[in-house]
């Protein structure tokens, strides 16, 4: 069915304007919003006030939602038109004439019956504001200011000044208005000492004072970049910035990650958003970072990175892959089997049975035999030739009788000159001296059938040596199993060992506590596969996301994503806000970062050319002779 929509507008010199358009469709929408077929822009007609349908011969006319219209000068909700006799309806202000033309098509003519006019006389504010019922909002809230202003500033200054009547004074304590909260547990011998911070009524803490005690943190990054990289406040965020600017708080304060007067609660913010004001879009920002942009741990966080070394040697070389990069590999310089280690029907699981009396193992070794944790969960001591490994792995050559003759582990080249020694004073003991009597005759050849002999046992004490310095360094010795052997000039046995580097920490960007994670049926081996692990170079983290076992048939690694998500997760995932994981100061493993790596590129920078205040008085009290903080890092 097809509508004819006509509609009718009036000039200024009173003639009509009509406009046709064809809707070829068999229902109509009437009202206010832009998306009806037929628009009314008026308040007093409904969003959707009313639907004409056509069916066969008649037009419905239906209101919807209990609304009203006009017909005839009866006000209903529905009524069906049947025959072609033009009828009148009104809805608010316009009049809707319906009619059959000619070609059996209902026409539909919309003109505006009251005058703009006539409503713009009219007080609208009367209509559809509060102010004709006299509960307008200005009264009311000069009177609330007012009060405020009485109790909250008037009153407590007379207090302070003892000038409230009838012993009040004695009786209340008008300052607690104005404090914010209770002291963190930190701060709370500062009670009652709101000077020690405040220095001056009605400024803000600012970072000078902070650093009169907590001096030493240095700086997340370089100054200039943490400026640079942190994103322009816009909205509603953007008017909170300028207002606490008004007040002389600049963005990157102390202030803006360490809230005081929030009692048991401590000062540190774990909100998210106070990392990713930096680290979302940093890319964008610094075109020369290396960081990766993060925003939520559970949907927007790259894979892990881990620390490796990849140049072994006196002055080891290293950098970071992510774990998922196939060129990940850990060159310490030690040879280490996981997977023989921790077998348990192997040759070292009956060695540990024979060792348990003495050294607590069980029927098989366990990663606790040989790393333990240091107190507190967070990292691992040190693993120790001699505390951890040597009931196995004897460096014992020679026994005699109850003494045994161990050599120095770690030093090579003593190693070398050990052996010597020890079978040169050994083949001289056994060189036989003859009897030489009191009187030797004139050309007597005992003195040197004596020094063949003695000669001749060097000799052989040199190849002996040789042989056993050889044996100590190559394939089955003592030293080759576990370490890299660097071979001898041709013709000598000056071996080397290659120096190990061992990491510490591998995620060196992120902390972990091992201690909050001893909890249901987890074990090592639920994010550590070392039981299939035959190389040492293999880096056993878990990623971000379940992976595949790096060894064939291996099981799935879990996640950490398989426990932990974002800081609003919900359900069985733990919420995990990114100072859960990482820390701002991060001063414990400063060096790996690179030190002064911007020096002399930006030059000095004066408090006065600062972005904000923070930094200029964070630098003012760290700063070292060419403006930057001694110790300053850049990630």
């Amino acid at each position: 069915m097809t509508f004819i929509i006509r509609q009718i507008t009036k000039r200024a010199s009173g003639q009509d304007i009509v406009r046709d358009r064809q809707i070829d469709q068999a229902r109509l929408t009437v009202g206010r919003a832009t998306s009806n077929d037929i628009f009314l822009g008026d308040l007093r007609v409904g969003l959707e006030h009313l639907v004409m349908e056509v069916s066969g011969s008649r037009l419905s006319v239906q209101a919807l939602a209990e609304k009203k219209f006009v017909i005839d000068g009866k006000t209903v909700n529905q009524v069906t038109l049947s025959d072609a006799r033009p009828r009148q309806i009104q809805v608010g202000p316009y009049g809707l004439k319906v009619s059959l033309n000619n070609n059996g098509l209902w026409l539909v003519e919309v003109e505006r019956l009251e005058a703009e006019e006539t409503l713009r006389e009219k007080d609208v504010d009367d209509i559809f504001t509060l102010r004709g019922t006299g509960m307008g909002k200005r009264g009311p809230a000069w009177l609330f200011f007012a009060v405020a202003l009485a109790v909250f500033l008037v009153l407590p200054i007379l207090w302070f000044h003892g000038a409230l009547p009838g012993g009040i004074n004695d009786r209340v304590d008008l300052d607690q208005s104005w404090l914010s909260g209770e002291l963190s547990g930190a701060h709370a011998n500062l009670e009652g000492e709101c000077e020690a911070c405040h220095k001056k009524a009605f400024e803000h803490v600012t970072d000078a004072t902070c650093l009169e005690c907590h001096e030493g943190l240095g700086n997340h990054a370089q100054p200039r970049r943490l400026t640079s990289a942190m994103a322009e406040a816009h909205g509603f965020d953007g008017l909170l910035v300028e207002t606490a600017a008004f007040f002389g708080k600049e963005q990157g304060e102390c202030a803006d990650c360490h809230r005081e007067h929030n009692g048991e609660d401590g000062i540190v913010l774990d909100n998210s958003s106070l990392c990713t004001d930096c680290h979302l879009g940093m890319s964008e920002r610094l075109a020369d970072t290396t960081l990766l942009d993060a925003s939520d741990f559970g949907t927007d966080h790259p894979n892990f990175h881990a620390t490796v070394v990849t140049t072994p040697g006196a002055e080891p070389i290293s950098a970071r892959f992510s774990l998922d990069d196939p060129a990940l590999q850990d060159n310490s310089g030690l040879k280490f089997p996981h997977d023989i280690h921790l077998s348990v029907d192997g040759g070292v699981a009956r060695q540990a049975q024979e060792l348990a009396v003495d050294h607590g193992f069980g029927n098989a070794l366990v990663c606790a035999d040989c790393h333990t944790e240091e107190s507190g969960g967070m990292l691992f001591e040190p693993v120790d030739m001699e505390a951890n490994c040597q009931m196995c792995h004897s460096l014992v050559f020679e026994t005699d009788g109850t003494v045994e003759r161990k050599l120095p582990h770690g030093q090579p080249a003593e190693v070398v000159a050990i052996l010597r020694e020890y079978y040169k004073a050994k083949a001289l003991g056994q060189a036989v001296v003859p009897t030489v009597s009191d009187r030797r005759r004139p050309g007597s050849t005992s003195l040197l059938r004596q020094s063949d002999r003695q000669q001749s046992a060097l000799v052989d004490a040199e190849r002996n040596a040789n042989t056993m310095i050889a044996n100590v360094f190559s394939e089955g010795g003592a030293c080759y199993d576990c370490h890299q052997v660097v071979e001898p000039p041709l013709g000598t046995v000056d071996y080397r060992i290659m120096p190990v580097a061992l990491m510490d920490r591998f995620m060196t960007k992120g902390l972990f506590n091992h201690a909050k994670h001893e909890v249901g049926d987890l074990t090592c081996e639920s994010c550590h596969e070392a039981s299939v692990s035959d190389s040492a170079t293999h880096v056993l983290l878990p990623g971000i996301d379940t992976r595949p076992s790096m060894v064939a048939g291996g099981d799935e690694v879990v996640g950490c994503r398989d426990c932990h998500a974002g800081e609003t997760a919900s359900g069985d995932l733990v919420p995990s806000p990114c100072i859960d994981c990482h820390i701002y100061h991060d001063v414990a493993h400063a060096p790996q970062m690179t030190a002064g790596l911007f020096d002399g590129v930006f030059g000095p920078v004066p408090p006065e050319d600062a972005v904000h205040k923070g930094v200029a008085q964070k630098k003012a009290a760290l700063s070292g002779p060419d403006g930057f903080s001694p110790g300053r890092w850049v990630q």
